[in-house]
């Protein structure tokens, strides 16, 4: 098995996703049946999941990466993996579904399980060190 994926133990693969730094990549996980994408330095803003074709300013290949976001969201919204970012604040989880170009997320309650729907997109631009950052692509 190549680079592309690598399936360590069952129900546990680690999946390239090029662009933010060398090496980037993804871990999946299934654990009673129920599919998690932990997506790590993929995503730095909820912005990215109404446009993956945005860019963090710490994307070294701003091309590379929103394709990897794109590719990432469209496998999750299709298996319905419960999406775990590790940038964003409040809530901790979410599906994803198709919308349009993007997605939108159906947070995941960390205390009772119930799905929220969280709306609202009204940023135009992701933070970097508490200051409006590059956005590429959009």
């Amino acid at each position: 098995m190549g680079l592309a994926a690598l399936q360590p133990v069952s129900g546990l693969v680690l999946q390239e996703a090029p662009g933010h730094t060398p090496g980037s990549s993804v871990l999946r996980l299934t654990s009673g049946g129920e599919p998690a994408v932990f997506v790590g330095d993929l995503l730095h803003s909820p912005v990215q999941l109404a446009h993956p074709g945005c860019s963090s300013c710490f994307c070294l290949d701003l091309e590379r990466a929103a394709a990897s976001c794109l590719r990432i969201l469209r496998q999750a919204a299709d298996r319905r993996e419960l999406v775990l970012p590790a940038h964003f604040a409040g809530p901790g989880a979410a599906r994803v579904e198709r919308a349009g170009a993007g997605f939108v997320p159906r947070w995941v309650s960390s205390t009772s399980g119930r799905v929220v729907v969280v709306g609202g997109w009204g940023a135009r631009f992701l933070w970097c060190g508490g200051h409006p950052g590059l956005i590429g692509g959009c």
